[in-house]
């Protein structure tokens, strides 16, 4: 996925791989991440087994992964492996392997 200043976000066993054009940084995940998608407000959200989140900026700059698992629509929180990650607007889907899966508003 790529945002509007242009850097690539990749998913990655360890983590978000995160490129400017000339150096890497990586997000450490609790899980092996699967997939990436950027929302039209700029927010990135990042799936894999499991767990799906967003990059956090911190106080001194960095970004953080933070699970959206408490956030779903269902309460539940066991989706198996996740096949497919769509944002649209403030809603974001997770298709996975026991389910599709839907958040609270996320702004």
């Amino acid at each position: 996925a790529q945002d509007a200043a242009g850097l690539l976000y990749l998913a990655n066993p360890d983590g978000i791989l995160i490129f400017d054009g000339a150096h890497w940084r990586r997000v450490p995940t609790p899980v092996p991440m699967r997939h990436v998608a950027v929302a039209g407000n700029g927010r990135i959200f990042a799936a894999g087994e499991g767990d799906v989140g967003t990059l956090e900026l911190q106080p001194n700059g960095a970004l953080r992964y933070q699970t959206l698992l408490g956030r779903l629509v269902t309460g539940k929180t066991d989706m198996g492996e996740v096949y497919q990650l769509a944002v649209n607007g403030n809603e974001v889907y997770v298709l996975a392997e026991k389910g599709l899966w839907l958040t609270a508003q996320v702004n």
